[in-house]
C-alpha cells in the first residue's frame, strides 16, 4: 500500500464489519489512485462486478461508508433493483439497503439525500439520471427509507435476504401499478366477453341442432 494512503482498508473492511452489517460475504474491492470520486461500482461483461475505492480516503468511517455504498449498488443490481420502475440507481430500495447497513455499523449519520436523489433517466447523458429537486418527493423517499430500514436493521436478515424481500414486496408491486390500467381493462372486459359467450354459444349450438333436425325431417 502506498505511503500516501490515509486508511488501512484491510482493517476497515474486515470480517468484523461483514458480521456487523450481516452480509453473506466480503465483497471484493480494488484500490485505485486514479479515481475522481471516493468510490465507484462498475460492471464489465468480461470481469463482472467491480467495487473500486479511492486510495487516498482519509477517514476510516468515511471509507466504510463508501465501501457499503458500493456494496449496496452491487446487491441492488444482482437482485433487480437497478431495473426497478424508477430505472435509476439511487432509488428508495438502494437507500433501504444502504441505510440498513449503516445503522448496523453505527454510521447512519453518513447517509445522504444524494443516496436517494436519482430521478428519471437522462436522455442527454445515457447511463445517468436527472436529480430529484422536489422537496415533497425527497421527504416521501426519505421517510420510506428510514421506516423500512429501521425494521430491517433490527431484524435477523442478511442484507441479501433483505434485497430479495424488497424485490418481492415492492419492486414487483410497482411494476404491477405501472401496468394497472392494462390489468383493469382486462379485468373489466373479460367478464363481459365470458357472459356473452355463455349466452351466445349455447344458443348458436341449439339453433344449429334444430336446423340439422329440420333438414333431416324434410328430406
Amino acid at each position: 500500500m502506498s505511503a500516501r494512503s490515509q486508511v488501512d482498508f484491510a482493517e476497515v473492511i474486515s470480517e468484523d464489519l461483514i458480521r456487523q452489517v450481516n452480509l453473506s460475504r466480503l465483497y471484493p474491492y480494488e484500490i485505485s489512485s486514479e479515481l475522481h470520486t471516493s468510490g465507484q461500482f462498475r460492471f464489465d461483461d468480461s470481469l463482472g462486478p467491480q467495487i473500486v475505492l479511492d486510495r487516498y480516503l482519509r477517514r476510516a468511517e468515511h471509507a466504510r461508508y463508501v465501501y457499503l455504498h458500493e456494496v449496496a449498488h452491487q446487491i441492488a443490481m444482482e437482485y433487480g433493483m437497478h431495473d426497478a420502475p424508477h430505472g435509476v440507481a439511487h432509488n428508495c430500495y438502494f437507500g433501504v439497503l444502504l441505510l440498513t447497513m449503516l445503522k448496523r455499523a453505527d454510521s447512519a449519520h453518513y447517509f445522504q439525500i444524494y443516496d436517494i436523489q436519482d430521478g428519471a433517466p437522462s436522455f442527454d447523458s445515457p447511463g445517468k439520471s436527472e436529480v430529484v429537486r422536489s422537496e415533497k418527493e425527497l421527504i416521501s423517499r426519505f421517510k420510506f427509507v428510514c421506516e423500512v430500514s429501521e425494521e430491517f436493521a433490527r431484524g435477523p436478515w442478511m442484507i441479501e435476504e433483505i434485497a430479495a424481500l424488497l424485490y418481492r414486496s415492492y419492486v414487483i408491486e410497482e411494476w404491477k401499478a405501472k401496468t394497472r390500467t392494462f390489468y383493469d381493462f382486462c379485468n373489466v372486459k373479460a367478464p363481459k366477453i365470458q357472459r356473452w359467450g355463455v349466452i351466445a354459444f349455447p344458443g348458436l349450438f341449439l339453433a344449429l341442432l334444430v336446423m340439422s333436425i329440420g333438414i333431416r325431417i324434410f328430406r
